[in-house]
């Protein structure tokens, strides 16, 4: 009767055994086929006070390089927490706002993460040599003279004007340009409620790098935004050198 029971017992842990090897087996694949949902799901399910703390967000944390946070006012009414996790070849980022809106951009992946909806993005870059020759050191020439030009083109899979501000910001932040402001976001979402855009799905990042005619070396940026027909956002400018902004008026 003993040798009944133990083999009885046997069997039923081999069974369980081979249904939890199974199991654990389906888990892995699924996670390392979606390893970015599922990472963004989690965050998504976190509330503004855990992201806030900028430390706690997730395990991942613990191997990143570096995590900061900033606070952002679009208006009186909307303020934006900011929080970025720079990895050694990709950093995520996870935009908050007071209104419950939550998004999360991975840069390896082409999306953003819209309060657990999946947005389709598509960035491309191009870059124009505005002289060909080298710059002359005279003094009736300008103090500055533009020599290159790039622009990012920010394309989402539904309008502009339907996205949260939170999502724009996360996807250009997890782009790395240096020097953009991001409180622009809501002057490019106010933009696009214009009856000629309201169905437009992309915009523009411009930057125009000017060198100091007499001083090799020393360049200055000016960037801003332009909607999907190529015009100017008012007011989306910022410059990383005090000079070239009054030199050029603003």
């Amino acid at each position: 009767m003993i040798k009944r029971i133990t083999s009885f017992v046997l069997v039923i842990s081999m069974v369980l055994s081979v249904g939890t090897t199974a199991f654990a087996m389906e888990s892995m694949q699924a996670t390392s086929n979606d390893y970015a949902m599922s990472r963004n799901d989690d965050l998504t399910n976190q509330s503004v006070d855990k992201i806030d703390s900028s430390v706690t967000l997730n395990s991942d944390c613990e191997n990143a390089i570096d995590i900061s946070s900033e606070v952002i006012s679009i208006d009186p009414n909307l303020t934006l927490t900011v929080t970025t996790e720079k990895f050694t070849d990709y950093n995520i980022v996870t935009v908050s706002d007071n209104q419950g809106n939550i998004s999360i951009s991975d840069s390896r992946y082409s999306y953003v993460i819209e309060n657990g909806n999946k947005i389709e993005t598509t960035i491309s870059e191009t870059e124009s040599d505005v002289l060909n020759e080298s710059i002359t050191p005279f003094a009736l020439v300008p103090a500055w003279q533009k020599i290159r030009t790039f622009t990012t083109t920010i394309a989402f899979e539904k309008a502009i004007k339907d996205l949260a501000i939170s999502t724009i910001i996360a996807q250009v932040k997890a782009l790395k340009i240096v020097g953009y402001t991001l409180t622009a976001a809501g002057l490019v979402k106010a933009a696009y409620e214009k009856p000629d855009l309201r169905s437009s799905k992309a915009f523009y990042l411009r930057r125009d790098i000017y060198g100091y005619t007499n001083q090799y070396g020393r360049e200055g940026t000016h960037t801003y935004s332009l909607d999907t027909k190529y015009r100017k956002i008012s007011k989306t400018d910022s410059f990383n050198d005090v000079n070239l902004k009054a030199f050029l008026g603003y």
